[in-house]
């Protein structure tokens, strides 16, 4: 076996691995970012509420990280032989998916359901 072969297949096993760390990094990281928020309610506020306000930085940088990690298992998946028929509507999917990852770190959420503290509930609000 060539060099060039051993490190290609070396590659795609890199690539394939970042699909597998994706999903619980992601998780991981907004779990451990949501508790350390006292006024963050899970079951009221949605995930990218907490790229709002001080440390905002941190769900924007975990976004990207989760992008881009998806990212490299697409490219891994389109790499791997198929044993069917070559298909690549997974990659492409899988990649899809990774790019509005990207866009969820490019472009904050506005304020929602009285997240962060300073802006208003509009749920309470639309029931009055």
């Amino acid at each position: 076996m060539s060099g060039a072969l051993t490190r290609r297949r070396a590659m795609t096993r890199v690539l394939l691995g970042c699909g597998v760390a994706a999903g619980p990094v992601f998780v991981a990281a907004f779990l451990l970012e949501g508790a350390r928020r006292i006024d963050y309610r899970p079951l009221r506020h949605p995930v990218s509420s907490l790229a709002l306000g001080p440390g905002g930085w941190t769900q924007t940088a975990n976004f990207a990280t989760a992008g881009a990690l998806y990212l490299g298992f697409a490219a891994g998946l389109r790499r791997t032989p198929c044993t069917i028929g070559p298909s690549t509507a997974g990659p492409l999917l899988i990649g899809a998916a990774a790019i509005g990852l990207l866009g969820a770190g490019a472009f904050t959420t506005d304020p929602v359901s009285g997240y962060p503290p300073s802006t208003p509930d509009t749920c309470a609000a639309a029931m009055a």
